[in-house]
């Protein structure tokens, strides 16, 4: 029996159950919207999907809602088509437990292993002309070898909710249950690429970062370019650099025990800037400098996490300024604007962060391009970098809610965007 049938059938029974009077866990049958107040008027403040496990306080009113108006994180929501159970709610969706492909055509997916944790909840795939897209209607339907009911339009992009391995190949999931199997669609290979944890890999004092942005990588010497260690760093890494009193072409590195150095033409730097006037020595905060393509979160003016991004690419333009994260959602549909020259459509998108209308931070799995400029606008991060500055930002995501919006008591991470030293005007949206 589907989840959504067995909750309809007790709903006359729950409906008019005694109002909770103290914390309980619900699941809902249908997606339910979070209110500021109780009223179907009231401003939207969240979202709930039809069968996510959420916490609730005590009924609050029943205007608009004969089942009852509950207490929620930073609201309410009508408990019609809702139900208590005794699961407990989570803090995100549960990743698939197979990775997304590393490389374009691949004919299976790389197994999750404790040096390579799940990280994506969705794999994303397209029909293009080269690929059929055909859609059973189920795993079943599939293996018994029933014709195919439907196929994928061509050039739009798909979210995959679970992978199935069959007797007849891979096949991957839609969210109705019907499946295509991985030959009939191009899966994007999805980059592996992450940043630094400062917490977990604190620099050392008075070293700074930088990150190889030679696409060959750079060489280490033992000294200023004579004696080459045979070591190489691939392009991208972050690492840290000292400073030094003298002008010279290399830049000394720690190796463990010993210095290394390296060219600092192969090398991008951190351009450091005072933290805005309106944040505090305690306040997490953003920075992202168009400049070098980093972006760091900032806690004060210590550095907790930093990566590469990518911002606007040629064409289009990503706008200076000192924002505010005003919403968060687990997944979030991207699409440009009507008419547009370079249309696209990209369905729940995971980790989005909204800071000004139509411009977010979120993840990319469309390309591996971080620290160069390639985005409509916005600021593309890694999937595992999009997580990482998910989890360390505000507005704090209730657990298992997939969306919410910044209020009074709980407002959005400041974020600034500049472009070296030259920064943009306050745009903040605040709640």
């Amino acid at each position: 029996m589907s989840l959504f049938y067995f909750l309809s059938s007790i709903l006359l029974t729950n409906l008019f159950a005694e109002p909770a009077s103290h914390t309980e866990y619900r699941v809902a049958s249908v997606t339910h919207k979070v209110r500021e107040h109780a009223s179907l008027d009231a401003p939207r403040i969240g979202i709930i999907y039809s069968g996510d496990v959420f916490e609730v306080g005590p009924i609050v009113g029943y205007e608009d809602c004969a089942a009852g108006w509950a207490k929620v994180a930073g609201g309410v929501i009508c408990l019609v088509k809702t139900i208590v159970v005794e699961d407990e709610p989570i803090d995100l969706p549960e990743f698939l437990d197979v990775l997304p492909p590393l490389e374009e055509e691949a004919t299976t997916l790389p197994p999750v292993t404790p040096q390579e944790p799940a990280f994506m909840p969705v794999l994303f795939g397209r029909r293009d002309t080269d690929h059929e897209g055909r859609l059973w209607a189920s795993v079943e339907a599939y293996e018994q070898g029933d014709t195919h009911k439907w196929r994928l339009k061509e050039g739009k992009d798909y979210r995959f909710v679970d992978v199935h391995e069959t007797s007849k190949g891979w096949v991957l999931e839609r969210p109705n249950g019907s499946v295509s199997p991985m030959s009939d669609i191009y899966v994007y290979p999805v980059s592996r690429f992450q940043g630094r944890d400062m917490n977990q890999f604190p620099l050392s004092e008075g070293n700074l970062i930088a990150w190889v942005n030679n696409p060959h990588g750079t060489a280490v010497y033992w000294d200023e370019g004579t004696q080459n260690s045979g070591l190489r760093l691939e392009r991208r890494r972050i690492l840290e650099w000292s400073p030094t009193e003298e002008e010279t072409d290399y830049v000394k590195i720690p190796m463990g025990d010993v210095d290394g150095y390296v060219l600092k033409d192969d090398l991008t730097l951190w351009n450091a800037m005072d933290r805005p006037s309106a944040i505090e020595s305690d306040d997490v905060w953003i920075d992202a400098d168009i400049d070098t393509q980093m972006l760091a979160v900032m806690q004060g003016d210590d550095m907790q996490y930093v990566t590469l991004m990518s911002t606007a690419k040629k064409g289009h333009k990503t706008p200076l300024g000192t924002y505010q994260i005003y919403d968060k959602s687990v997944g979030w549909d991207l699409g440009s604007r009507e008419g547009s020259d370079d249309p696209y459509y990209m369905e729940r998108v995971p980790f989005v962060m909204h800071y000004y209308p139509r411009y977010a931070i979120h993840s990319a799995f469309w390309h591996d391009n971080f620290g160069e400029p390639a985005s409509h606008g916005c600021i593309n991060l890694a999937p595992k970098d999009a997580l990482a500055i998910y989890q360390r930002v505000s507005p704090t995501m209730p657990m298992g809610w997939q969306f919410v919006k910044q209020h009074d008591e709980d407002p959005g991470t400041v974020l600034r965007i500049r472009n070296a030293d030259t920064t943009g005007k306050t745009k903040r949206i605040r709640p």
